[in-house]
């Protein structure tokens, strides 16, 4: 396994005190990270990439790619996944908070750890009882489709591809599944100033099987 060399403050180890940015109510990001992988396989080079999130397009964007070597060529540039590095970082950028001010003082673990899936899987695993979704689209499932949908956008994954991935759903279903979720308010910006009560206590809902956001219910 490769190793993921983060940081999200220049000259700090990464922290839960910098996701200062909170795109959606209970979803916070940190507003810049570094990444360096090490070790991988087949890889010749260790690639590096810098982003940033971009706040209108609640998503992180690369603002550097380089390569460390003995001996760096042209090569080695042109084949830098920046797309996989990128969500590898975003990932480890991503918490969430069961306090509507985020100054709860529990301790953090970005969600791809609490989750502890590889890229291609479902990230709720088979915590998530599939059989219920022959009930439909329950308020239940809608919260998990909110929240697998939030989660990929901030980690620059296709959202609707990841929804039909976490919830076993096809592209027809998913997509009913999503408008159905923002008819209920569970995609809403914290840009738009609604009430975050009914995402927070989604992502709540969640959350619980993984022992997270319990502490103040």
């Amino acid at each position: 396994m490769p190793a993921l060399l983060l940081q999200t403050s220049p000259d700090e180890k990464p922290s839960y005190e910098h996701a200062t940015v909170e795109p959606f109510p209970g979803f916070r990001v940190a507003p810049w990270f570094g990444l360096r992988v090490e070790g991988e396989t087949n890889v010749a080079f260790e690639p590096e990439i810098e982003a940033a999130f971009d706040s209108e397009r609640l998503r992180y964007v690369p603002t550097y790619v380089g390569v460390r070597a003995g001996e760096v060529n042209g090569t080695m540039l042109r084949t830098v996944r920046v797309t996989d590095y990128l969500r590898m970082g975003a990932r480890l950028c991503i918490y969430v908070t069961s306090e509507v001010d985020g100054d709860d003082d529990a301790d953090r673990a970005p969600l791809a750890v609490l989750f502890d899936y590889h890229a291609d899987e479902p990230i709720f695993g088979d915590l998530f009882p599939r059989h219920a979704l022959s009930a439909g689209p329950t308020e239940w499932a809608l919260q998990h489709v909110a929240f697998s949908y939030v989660f990929a956008l901030l980690s620059a994954d296709p959202p609707a591809k990841a929804v039909q991935r976490d919830l076993g759903l096809s592209p027809s279903t998913a997509d009913n599944w999503i408008a159905r979720a923002k008819t209920l308010g569970l995609l809403t910006p914290s840009s738009e100033g609604t009430d975050p009560m009914p995402q927070i206590e989604a992502w709540r809902r969640v959350m619980r099987p993984f022992g997270g956001m319990t502490g103040d219910e």
